[in-house]
């Protein structure tokens, strides 16, 4: 039995010495909002729904990892600008938008979902949902989820 003991005194050394030792870096707090594409759901207090009335459910936005550029789309309107994040939690300024207007319109979402962006001064990710406030406001004024 000491015999037993001894090699399961020693496999159990062995094991602790090979657990496996997390190099990789912490994740960011922007890691999330970063390369994901989020599709918009509510603009302010409307929703947007899918519908085949609307093109407003193509609506998306997307944060790159390099170069700090916005793409996106406004129903039908591609979008381009950039973005900045602050040194405090969760800081996020729009700028330099520029839209290339598509062939559809629906001014009920695109033109709020335009006139929020650049008004935008923090964010925040939960789980799939990214939301998007303007300076001293309490509710988002854009809510997007992520798309496959």
């Amino acid at each position: 039995m000491n015999q037993n003991f001894a090699f399961y005194l020693a496999a159990a050394v062995l094991l602790v010495g090979c657990r496996h030792r997390n190099t990789d870096p912490a994740p960011t707090p922007a890691s999330g909002l970063l390369g994901t594409r989020w599709a918009l759901v509510q603009v302010e207090a409307i929703p947007v729904a899918v519908s085949s009335y609307s093109y407003d459910y193509n609506s998306y936005i997307q944060f790159g990892a390099v170069g700090n550029q916005l793409l996106g789309l406004a129903t039908c309107d591609a979008i381009q600008g950039q973005f900045a994040l602050g040194t405090g939690a969760q800081q996020l300024t729009i700028s330099r938008l520029t839209t290339t207007k598509g062939s559809c319109t629906s001014p009920n979402v695109a033109d709020r979902y335009l006139a929020a962006l650049p008004q935008t001064s923090r964010y925040a990710i939960s789980h799939d949902t990214l939301r998007l406030y303007a300076p001293q406001v309490a509710k988002p004024r854009l809510i997007f989820v992520v798309t496959p």
